[in-house]
């Protein structure tokens, strides 16, 4: 069992908090930390609406559903039961004690009106997405801290080939994707993987007749990720109306399958596009829908690009929910066609500025999109951070570095 970094997050939260909710795509691990978390830390009675008993008694009467358990309860994909909030509600008003329940749900709480209104006020969301670089190799990462702190590039003394970052990249973070034994074993899982969700989550969440429409929206949102948002793009080639593709977008969405990157702007500043950029949650979802694997990548080095960007900003995401600094990530465009994948802001509207390189070398044009992010945030700009292929680490000047890809999960 893999340690999750995000523990140490949830437990403040069930000391300070009567509600706790981890949300997060199945099989991303919700169900294993959740038992590790009653095993260990949070004394809690388990229960699953998985089973259909147990959901069709919660559905029933809820209040004596909840009624029947002494002390804490960890109820396992709550979103099947939307109805059992407004007990949640009474229980937790009439108590007030802290850690009373922890939820699990495979669609997002807050876009389900039910459930946040129900809670408001009352309950913590922690999201959880597949396993980071740093939980597969049992540590926490520390480049968050670094990057918004000492300006001295780190040491780093493990380096990862290239060979090995394509496997990194094809394997994803899914814990089954990781373990699995060969691309036909990865495959066949990631099929049967998104035909779950859609059969089963997404189906709950909304009556759609034409699910078989959902896996072609996947695909063609899988060639776009790290562009701008086009919907009308994707209803050309999908063949469905917008108003029907942005409902099936939203619920992509609302299953973290699609993830969403917005659009960074500095007051009175109109020449930045406002759009949001796309991301699937896992590179190896990118790979299955666009049908690559490790030797796709050594055989056309120009396929990395968007992959490796997509595998940068769910790293950053990732890292971001157990991390002590409160910081919101986004990209950057200009209208004028000058662009950083990412940049990071700190509450005191500090920024760092991340550009992905698949090419093992750095060039003054890799710079450009930096040195306008910069012009335009002024002084609040902090640092600028250049994610290639290459094995050294290297200072560009004006606060400006080149960094192996591998410093965002060894520092």
């Amino acid at each position: 069992m893999y340690s999750r970094n995000v523990i140490s997050r949830l437990l403040r939260s069930l000391q300070r908090n009567p509600v706790v909710a981890i949300n997060g795509s199945r099989q991303v691990g919700k169900s294993t930390l959740l038992k590790g978390l009653i095993a260990d830390a949070y004394q809690a009675s388990y229960v699953s609406f998985d089973d259909q008993s147990v959901l069709f008694a919660a559905e029933r009467d809820p209040g004596a559903f909840l009624g029947q358990y002494d002390g804490a309860v960890a109820i396992d994909e709550v979103q099947r039961s939307p109805d059992i909030l407004l007990a949640i509600k009474h229980v937790v008003d009439s108590e007030k004690s802290c850690g009373r329940f922890l939820l699990t749900g495979s669609a997002n709480v807050l876009s389900m009106p039910k459930l946040a209104d129900s809670l408001a006020g009352r309950m913590i969301v922690h999201t959880l997405w597949p396993l980071s670089q740093g939980e597969i190799r049992g540590r926490q990462e520390g480049f968050l801290n670094w990057v918004f702190g000492d300006s001295k590039i780190p040491s780093v003394k493990s380096r990862v080939e290239q060979g090995e970052l394509l496997d990194i990249i094809v394997r994803g973070g899914y814990p089954r994707s990781v373990l699995a034994e060969d691309d036909l074993d990865r495959k066949e899982w990631l099929g049967a993987y998104i035909t779950a969700i859609l059969q089963k989550d997404v189906r709950e969440l909304a009556n759609i007749d034409r699910l078989r429409d959902l896996p072609h929206i996947l695909a063609v949102l899988a060639r776009r990720v790290g562009n701008l948002l086009n919907l009308a793009d994707v209803s050309r080639i999908t063949g469905l109306n917008q108003v029907t593709l942005k409902r099936y977008y939203t619920l992509l969405r609302m299953v973290f399958l699609v993830v969403e990157v917005p659009a960074w702007f500095a007051n009175k500043n109109r020449g930045l596009a406002k759009s949001p950029k796309i991301y699937l949650n896992d590179t190896a979802l990118v790979c299955y829908f666009k049908n690559l694997n490790r030797d796709s990548f050594v055989h056309d080095r120009m396929l990395l690009g968007a992959v490796l960007e997509n595998f940068v900003v769910m790293e950053l995401k990732k890292q971001l929910t157990w991390s002590e600094l409160f910081l919101s990530l986004y990209h950057f465009r200009t209208k004028a066609g000058y662009e950083v994948d990412m940049v990071l802001e700190g509450d005191n509207k500090s920024i760092v500025g991340i550009e992905v390189k698949a090419s093992t070398r750095i060039k003054e044009e890799d710079l450009f999109g930096m040195k306008k992010l910069m012009e335009i945030a002024g002084e609040k700009f902090l640092k600028g951070i250049i994610f290639y292929t290459g094995s050294q680490a290297l200072s560009l000047g004006d606060n400006c570095y080149a960094l192996p890809i591998n410093f965002l999960w060894d520092i």
